[in-house]
Parts: C-alpha cells; sequence; structure tokens
C-alpha cells in the first residue's frame, strides 16, 4: 500500500535534494506531495497534511487541533532545531515519532552572534547612516571586544563556538551553564548571577523551556552593568521582552541586539523594539546560509530515510 510524504510548505530545499528525495522514495512505495508556498490559513493546511503519513516541515506551526485531523500521521521530521511550534505532547500522547535537526547552523548562528557585537560595539549602523545622511562620522567612538568580559550562557555547539571565536578576539570567557562539561576544564564555569553582574558582553545560547522562559527578565537587568550589551541568538522567550525595552529606554544597559522575537517574523512594523534606538533587531537569519540550509535539508532529509528503515535519529519523541 502507498503512503504519503507531506512537505507542506517550502522548507528550502533545492532542486537537486528533491530529485534526490524521489529516486529514495521510489525505494519504499511512498508518493512524495510537495507545496512551494505557505498554508494561507489552517484549512488549507490541514487540506494538505489530512492525508500525510509522513511530514517534513520547517518552521509550521502544529497544534493539537491540526495534528488531530493528520488520522494517518505517523512520524515529522523537522528540519529546524527548534520544535516549540510543534504540539510535541500531542506526538506522545499519540505515538507520533518527530525528529529534528541539531548543529546544522552552529557556525552561521556563532559568526552572526559575534557580527552582532561588533555592530553593536563599533556602533556600525548609526555610523553608516550617519555617514550616508551627512557624509561625516557620530562624533562617539566605539569599543573594542579585545579584553573585555564576555559571558557565554549556554554551553552546547553554539555556545561552544562563540566561546572559540570571541576568546580569538581577546575576550575573557566565562560560561553559565545548566549542564556538567568536565572536558572542558579551561573554561571559567560561573554562576548566573556571576555572569550577569560582571560581564561586558553577555550572548544567550540555551533552548527554550518552562525553565528558560524569561530566564532574563527585570532582576537580570537591574544587576547588570550599565555598560553591558546582550545578544540573544536563541529565542525570543528567553529574554522578558518588557523588561528588555524598560532596560532599553532607562539604559541600564548600553544596548542589546536580538535575531529573536516573542513570535517568530514578519512582525508588525510598530513592533515596540523596532524603534528602539539602543537595540539592534534582526529577522531571525541566524541559520539563513547557503551552507546551513543546504545542511539542514541534507539532515531532515536523512532523518526520514532512516525512520523508514527502522532507525530513528535526532529523536524529540
Amino acid at each position: 500500500m502507498e503512503k504519503i510524504l507531506v512537505i507542506p510548505h517550502p522548507i528550502e530545499i533545492s532542486e537537486k535534494q528533491i530529485r534526490f528525495l524521489k529516486d529514495e522514495l521510489s525505494k519504499y512505495n511512498v508518493k512524495l506531495v510537495y507545496y512551494t508556498d505557505e498554508p494561507s490559513n489552517d484549512e488549507e493546511l490541514i487540506n494538505r497534511i489530512s492525508n500525510a503519513n509522513y511530514l517534513i516541515i520547517a518552521v509550521l506551526p502544529l497544534n493539537a487541533d491540526i495534528l488531530s485531523k493528520a488520522k494517518n500521521l505517523e512520524y515529522i521530521s523537522i528540519t529546524f532545531t527548534g520544535y516549540d511550534h510543534v504540539d510535541i505532547n500531542y506526538c506522545k500522547a499519540n505515538n507520533i515519532k518527530v525528529s529534528n535537526v541539531a548543529g546544522y547552523s552552529t557556525t552561521a548562528v556563532a559568526e552572526l552572534t559575534i557580527a552582532m557585537a561588533i555592530m553593536l560595539y563599533r556602533q556600525l549602523i548609526p555610523q553608516y547612516l550617519s555617514f550616508k545622511l551627512s557624509g561625516d562620522k557620530i562624533n562617539k567612538p566605539g569599543r573594542e571586544i579585545y579584553n573585555k568580559t564576555w559571558g557565554v550562557i549556554g554551553y552546547g555547539n553554539i555556545g561552544k563556538k562563540v566561546t572559540e571565536y570571541a576568546k580569538s578576539l581577546g575576550a575573557n570567557i566565562i560560561v553559565h551553564t545548566r549542564s556538567l562539561h568536565p572536558e572542558a576544564s579551561n573554561i571559567d564555569f560561573v554562576s548566573k548571577q556571576h555572569l550577569i553582574a560582571n560581564s561586558d558582553i553577555i550572548s544567550i545560547h540555551m533552548p527554550l523551556n518552562n525553565e528558560t522562559k524569561h530566564f532574563i527578565s527585570f532582576r537580570e537587568f537591574d544587576q547588570m552593568k550599565d555598560n553591558t550589551i546582550l545578544i540573544n541568538t536563541a529565542r525570543g522567550l528567553i529574554v522578558n521582552q518588557e523588561a528588555l525595552i524598560d532596560a532599553l529606554i532607562n539604559k541600564k544597559i548600553a544596548g542589546a541586539a536580538s535575531d529573536v522575537f516573542e513570535i517568530e517574523p514578519p512582525l508588525d512594523p510598530q513592533y515596540p523594539l523596532l524603534h528602539i534606538d539602543n537595540f539592534l533587531a534582526l529577522p531571525h537569519i541566524g541559520y539563513y546560509t547557503e551552507e546551513a540550509l543546504e545542511k539542514r535539508a541534507d539532515i531532515g532529509i536523512d532523518n526520514f530515510l532512516n525512520y523508514l528503515n527502522g532507525k530513528i535519529t535526532n529523536e524529540v519523541c
């Protein structure tokens, strides 16, 4: 009996990868249905996935109500590291296996983290705009990363890569993590409070869950030095957005940069953070490089083919 794999929205997959996937599926009597546009509403999404046995998705919200309409669904391959947009509890309760893609964007996100710190420290956007409009610089010197204390929150693959890059620029690294890393004997692991109070630069590289939601909030901003900058390339809800706005407007910190927000872009142009001068906002592009997207799709396809062969890789549930 033929089964159906549905890719219900664009997932940044190349024609070469689609051809490879189709060739592989022919060995398993699986039909591919691939949509190149986003569903306009939940009803359209449900129509796309209602007969699916398998899904490959990126950042497509799948709540319990939507998933319940896919009666034949047994497996979801998420071509993304985060999976909070899928109702995992529903999947567990209904024996739907889920895999994600970890590690595909480590280099891309780490590079962007460093770039955001440099952009804030050297005021690249204000200087560019001033030069473009007036032909001259803003009369305010930038700062150097060399010999600054860089606090890394989270020591997974991205946190480790940021540590490597920041060290190469001469920063002094301190790390706070909830996990033990006995192999990292050369790393200065510190408490959350110590990192918050002593860092010149703080970057966040932890997953979003019930324990990490609003990990940085009003109390933490009150404990930071007034020349600290905060960089978030992890998840928007790890930082309390109201507390961040308060800290920026009242100059509790020198500035912040974020590639992630409470909701996934596109944002309303009137979104408050977009109109604060000492805040650098990017539309979730940390993972968005040619190299990372190719790797992401490759891993997502491999996860699915492994499932067909009776092996679950990068298992979420």
